[in-house]
């Protein structure tokens, strides 16, 4: 998504330039995020390919960039001459995380993320009690869902507290 509101911001500064977004798949998972995403395509003319780019070399003449490609729809081997590349990376949890985990007492995923409990009914307990997790510590996420999530993991540490300090007092 970060690389269509990015594309987005291109064409908003040069309307005449062409954009292409190389693909596996789209994560629209977020309200919204599916519309903007078909919006980019329809009003700002950035074109997707769904597709596994192979090759970037310089064209010695030129001095353009040529992307080799396969359409993983056709299976077809293409290239396309660019100006500029822009490699967009997936987002890696820092190295610490596991000895972070560990030292913890929680669980991480295979990728190396903080589990929640419950996805659907605790999705900001961590594995162990008191510990509450929020934003991209647990997968990627955009801005305004991790602050949903931030002020959601500062309720739930309140909630905590109160709930331990109210049975300590009974005892």
């Amino acid at each position: 998504m970060y690389a269509i509101k990015e594309a987005t911001l291109i064409k908003e500064h040069e309307q005449d330039s062409d954009v292409y977004i190389f693909y596996t798949d789209i994560r629209a998972f977020g309200k919204g995020f599916r519309e903007f995403a078909n919006r980019a395509e329809k009003e700002w003319g950035v074109k997707y390919f769904r597709a596994k780019p192979s090759e970037l070399r310089e064209d010695p003449k030129t001095k353009d960039l040529l992307i080799k490609y396969e359409d993983t729809l056709t299976g077809e081997m293409n290239t396309l001459q660019a100006d500029l590349v822009i490699l967009c990376t997936g987002l890696v949890p820092p190295q610490g995380n596991r000895k972070l985990a560990e030292t913890l007492g929680v669980k991480v995923d295979e990728y190396g993320f903080f589990e929640v409990q419950n996805q659907l009914q605790t999705p900001l307990d961590a594995t162990s009690p008191g510990i509450f997790v929020c934003g991209c510590c647990q997968g990627p996420k955009d801005i305004p869902d991790s602050i949903a999530q931030a002020k959601g993991a500062a309720a739930r540490a309140t909630e905590f507290i109160a709930r331990t300090c109210s049975l300590e007092a009974t005892r």
